[in-house]
């Protein structure tokens, strides 16, 4: 286990594994992972995360004031206990599982994500949000309008503009 601190807006490089610990000091820091066997990591304060393609990369954010975070190559993000904003910077697209963030963005490449854990969260610019597990998910789409799959969400609720919603496995 290695605990790494970021600072001056630094971009960090490394080859991070089960239990590493990051830590950013001010803005506009970045970290990529280079291990190639997966990592399992505590963030915060990070402004970018970027995983590695290869293996399996899990990063739990943490802190006090929340995070405001891009990801990219990341498979598994859970948030703190406070405000968690996380998008994606990749225009291929991201398949991520998600619990306890409250706000999500895609971007323009083709994000599916998986809510887990009760989630209650606003998203705009997915193109497929899919409920997991038996607990209840509270969605809120963002006002700029939204064409979204969606699949075993409880609540999802439109924005402000024109959103198009299509369900799928047996949504009521």
């Amino acid at each position: 286990m290695s605990i790494y601190s970021v600072t001056g807006g630094q971009n960090l490089s490394a080859d991070l594994l089960a239990g590493d610990t990051l830590t950013g000091t001010s803005p506009n820091d970045s970290v990529t992972v280079t291990s190639t066997s997966g990592s399992l990591l505590l963030v915060t304060g990070i402004e970018t995360l970027i995983g590695n393609a290869i293996g399996t990369d899990v990063a739990t954010l943490g802190g006090t004031s929340g995070n405001t975070i891009l990801v990219d190559l990341i498979e598994t993000l859970t948030g703190s206990a406070t405000l968690d904003v996380v998008g994606t910077f990749s225009t291929v697209g991201a398949t991520i599982l998600v619990s306890s963030i409250e706000t999500l963005i895609g971007n323009t490449g083709n994000d599916v994500y998986s809510v887990t854990g009760g989630s209650t969260m606003l998203v705009s610019s997915l193109e497929t949000l899919i409920g997991v597990g038996n607990s209840t998910d509270i969605i809120t789409l963002g006002s700029a309008g939204n064409t979204l799959l969606v699949s075993a969400l409880e609540t999802l609720t439109g924005g402000a503009g024109t959103d198009v919603v299509t369900l799928t496995g047996g949504n009521t």
